[in-house]
């Protein structure tokens, strides 16, 4: 949804925590393989330790695992070749490793993940759109597995040459318009009521094959890495940065601050409404009268 990475964010996390970051250069030149790198600076970089090889925007750029170190010296794989003065970095939080670290990648890679998705949770600002095959008879499907809330679905009906909206309904809306509505050919509207999460019924069951487009708003269903990119758009991040810090204050230890943590989280659920009041402009605007994507009612049948 933007430019900023997960370094980028894990790196201003590091600096509220005064961690130092690595931030440094290929002394030369070095090829693809298993291979031992003299730094211009070995800062922050320890076994274990994941670092960004290569310049933003390089094809070649890509994160590396620190397998061995000595003084001067560190050894990992590389799956490309690197020029000398390439830069090398990345936030490693290297405080206490390896023996009694204050905080480790994987831990706020953690916590970035989890923040971003309660972020994703409260406000909603992202949606996708997903093709589900339904059957004739069968009425319950899994939603997307990215999907928070599915918002919207639409259906092409051979009486009808274009797409048309199925009305979001429930089970017991059905029951009372008509209790043989399971036994009538449909669909006409979809539901998530009386279901597990990540599954979204239809009714009427479908009578024959067809594709049914989802409009769903979007969860991070995949774990982060220092070159990740976030779902929610660079101008909200600093929500997903004040989580973490609260994150990072509340974990017991010799750095947990819980005055900071608090800070941290109320700075958090500042952003969260103020955001939940942009979506809630965007979408009052969206269904202005003269810009309604809504479909003709004689449409929807």
């Amino acid at each position: 949804m933007g430019v900023l990475t997960v370094n980028d964010l894990a790196t201003d996390v590091s600096y509220a925590l005064v961690e130092p970051v690595v931030s440094t250069t290929f002394s030369a030149g070095v090829v693809a393989g298993i291979r031992t790198v003299t730094p211009a600076s070995m800062v922050g970089i320890y076994r274990g330790a994941s670092l960004i090889a290569g310049a933003p925007g390089d094809a070649t750029q890509e994160v590396i695992v620190v397998l061995s170190v000595t003084a001067s010296t560190f050894t990992a794989l590389f799956m490309n070749a690197h020029l000398i003065n390439d830069p090398l970095y990345g936030a490693t939080f290297p405080s206490g490793q390896l023996d009694s670290s204050l905080y480790t990648q994987a831990e706020i890679l953690g916590y970035l993940y989890d923040s971003q998705n309660d972020f994703l949770l409260q406000v909603r600002p992202i949606y996708a759109t997903a093709p589900l095959a339904i059957t004739a008879g069968v009425a319950v499907y899994p939603a997307p597995v990215d999907a928070i809330r599915v918002e919207r679905a639409s259906i092409v009906n051979e009486a009808v040459p274009s797409a048309v909206e199925l009305w979001n309904t429930t089970q017991t809306d059905l029951d009372l318009e008509n209790a043989g509505w399971p036994r009538d050919q449909g669909p006409t509207s979809w539901y998530q009521d009386q279901l597990s999460t990540q599954a979204i019924g239809f009714g009427p069951p479908p009578n024959v094959g067809n594709t049914v487009t989802l409009m769903y708003s979007q969860k991070a269903a995949t774990w982060l890495n220092l070159l990740s990119t976030f779902l929610v758009p660079d101008p909200m991040l600093v929500a997903i940065k004040y989580r973490t810090l609260a994150l990072c204050f509340s974990k017991d230890g010799e750095c947990r601050d819980p005055q900071r943590a608090q800070f941290c989280q109320a700075l958090y659920d500042m952003l969260v409404k103020i955001c939940q009041k942009f979506m809630c402009g965007i979408d009052a605007r969206m269904k202005a009268a003269e810009e309604t994507v809504e479909p003709l009612a004689a449409q929807r049948f």
